[in-house]
């Protein structure tokens, strides 16, 4: 009978110890659940917070342009939905003099995105001879200028601006 006792004991003392490991379990799975719609959220505040700032960066690539000397007409400009998220693209195909150069562009569009904690990626086609520059903030490319030289181009009235970097 002695026998019979201890092994109803060690039943039970692994029963108790696969209850806890199951309670234990249970909660690591609510824990990360919770977090997960946690960063669902943190997600989705900060596009709302990135969509504020699309307008502002428009304009600050707006200004880029100016400072180069790139008149409105030598601009086409559509706006391209993001998938998957709430923003919206904006891409720019830009003619320019041949004397401006794409690189200084990169640089001065790259000087104003980090402003927005982001930067500016400049990839050349030797094929179609332009440059596309993609501005990137939070992970995101929002701006997409695609540069390309023209020789026949004659300013307007407007000078010429220095670009500060």
């Amino acid at each position: 009978m002695h026998r019979f006792d201890k092994s109803i004991l060690i039943r039970i003392i692994l029963s108790i110890i696969l209850a806890a490991v199951a309670l234990g379990l249970f909660l690591l799975n609510q824990r990360s659940v919770n977090s997960n719609t946690a960063t669902i959220d943190d997600s989705k505040k900060r596009q709302e917070e990135l969509s504020a700032t699309l307008t502002s960066i428009d304009r600050d690539v707006d200004s880029v342009l100016t400072c180069f000397g790139i008149e409105k007409e030598w601009i086409r400009k559509k706006q391209i939905p993001l998938n998957k998220v709430n923003l919206i693209r904006t891409e720019r195909r830009v003619a320019i003099p041949e004397n401006v150069l794409p690189v200084t562009m990169n640089l001065a569009l790259n000087a104003m995105a980090k402003r927005y904690n982001g930067r500016a990626i400049a990839s050349e086609n030797l094929k179609e001879n332009t440059v596309t520059i993609h501005v990137e903030v939070a992970g995101y490319i929002i701006q997409t200028i695609i540069v390309k030289p023209t020789p026949y181009l004659k300013r307007g009235e407007r000078k010429q601006r220095q670009v500060r970097a």
